[in-house]
């Protein structure tokens, strides 16, 4: 599945699905905005997928995708490489 493919698709929960399938979790954060909500970033082949979670309603929020690793900076503080180093 490519970007363009995944966009085309109608709704939240084709997107999901979609997700589900093709996707790896490589992260998580909590927004900004809300304390309700997590991010979950999902890596799929060429591509990433931040779901939006609110945990109090267990519901998905929105999907944004995008390819470009400039969107990855959030994530970037959370990733400890301080071990990596030592193996």
């Amino acid at each position: 599945m490519t970007l363009y493919e995944f966009n085309l698709l109608d709704n939240n929960q084709l997107k999901a699905e979609a997700v589900w399938e093709h996707g790896v979790c490589i992260a998580t954060r909590e927004s900004p905005l809300h304390s309700d909500v997590t991010i979950l970033l999902y890596q799929l082949p060429k591509f990433y997928v931040e779901v939006f979670y609110q945990k109090k309603r267990n519901e998905i929020l929105r999907l944004l995708s995008f390819s470009s690793v400039d969107n990855l900076e959030p994530y970037l503080l959370s990733i400890c490489i301080d071990k990596a180093f030592l193996q």
